[in-house]
């Protein structure tokens, strides 16, 4: 996520959601299990940069990832 938005500008924080453990626990049964996340926020530094970068990726996919099969 730093590599991604800090292209934009200097980063303040970085906030990511895990997945709700309920929906997870019969995957838990596997091992080396990566962590899901369902959303996430991320902090400029400045008040003009994070506008700037919100306007450019309004409505643009973030991820390549695909979410299912």
């Amino acid at each position: 996520m730093e590599r991604c938005f800090g292209e934009y500008g200097k980063l303040g924080h970085v906030y990511l959601k895990l997945a709700d453990p309920a929906s997870t626990l019969e995957k838990k049964k596997k091992r080396n299990i990566a962590k899901k996340f369902t959303e996430g926020w991320v902090e400029f530094e400045t008040k003009s940069i994070a506008k700037k970068v919100a306007a450019l990726l309004n409505n643009t996919q973030v991820s390549n990832r695909k979410k299912s099969k």
